[in-house]
């Protein structure tokens, strides 16, 4: 039994590897769309849950049916009884299970590796806070004014929409973008535990850095409103790398979705002038 335990978590480790190398090109473009490489290896690990149970389950009623095939044909006298739920069935299943999610581990580990071969295993904040403030820039360069007020009505219309509520944050109040200033304003955002009534302004803003020559820079300001500093320091994790997330899918939207953004954006400047 622990030779046939072994053999098949080699085997199932082999096919994993396998799978990861043929991924390799996926796994670079879901890191365009954020995915970090904890991501990439929860992924890669979970792919071999269906294998295990599926495996165990085949194996068990196939195990009932060539049982009650060797009765029909009397190489089994009619009277054996056989005992499907003793200790030492349950002990061979979590067995084939445990060594199908262990065989798991070392392709978990490679997919992880393909996305950040460094120490750095999970994005941070470049930046600290300062008393109740936060600065920083994201990873957003704009080449023309068109791009930022682009970019501006894309995250704007997401604030609005689907971006409002997420399990770590709400957007309660979200004002009107002023593509003249090229800023975009959360009123109120809470952060999760809501019981704690952490609320901050959220305000996104694309500027120049030197001379009307240079690209446009991303930055956000948090301000703290009330609640608890440290789950306000913890929890604008999320919300930061929700919106990080928010730029890499810009980038990589059909140019068709970013000029109607642009259009729109341009329409809205006009007739606020």
């Amino acid at each position: 039994m622990l030779a046939t335990v072994v053999i098949g978590a080699l085997r199932l480790a082999t096919t994993n590897l396998e799978n990861v190398k043929e991924r390799t090109k996926d796994v670079f473009v879901f890191s365009l769309f954020g995915l970090s490489p904890l991501d990439a290896s929860v992924l890669s690990l979970v792919e071999s849950v269906p294998y295990a149970v599926i495996g165990t389950t085949v194996g068990y009623l196939s195990g009932l049916g060539f049982n009650g095939l060797l009765i029909a044909v009397n190489i089994v006298p009619a009277g054996h009884v056989f005992n499907y739920a003793s200790i030492f069935v349950v002990i061979a299943l979590v067995a084939i299970l445990v060594s199908a999610l262990a065989s798991s581990l070392y392709p978990s580990f490679v997919a992880s590796r393909l996305i950040t071969p460094s120490l750095e295993r999970k994005w941070k904040p470049p930046t600290k806070p300062y008393h109740d403030e936060w600065t920083m820039d994201l990873p957003a360069v704009l080449t023309s004014i068109d791009e930022a007020c682009g970019l501006i009505e894309y995250l704007w219309e997401y604030y609005s929409g689907a971006g409002a509520a997420k399990p770590s944050f709400l957007v309660r109040e979200v004002s009107p973008p002023s593509f003249k200033e090229l800023r975009l304003e959360l009123g109120t955002v809470s952060l999760a535990p809501y019981e704690t009534h952490t609320d901050q302004r959220v305000v996104i803003q694309c500027s120049r850095a030197k001379g009307e020559e240079e690209p446009y820079n991303l930055g956000v300001y948090l301000k703290m409103l009330s609640g608890n500093r440290s789950v306000w320091v913890s929890s604008n994790y999320y919300l930061i790398d929700d919106l990080r997330k928010q730029i890499l899918i810009w980038r990589a939207l059909p140019q068709e979705t970013r000029d109607k953004c642009i259009r729109t954006a341009k329409e809205s400047l006009a007739r606020s002038e």
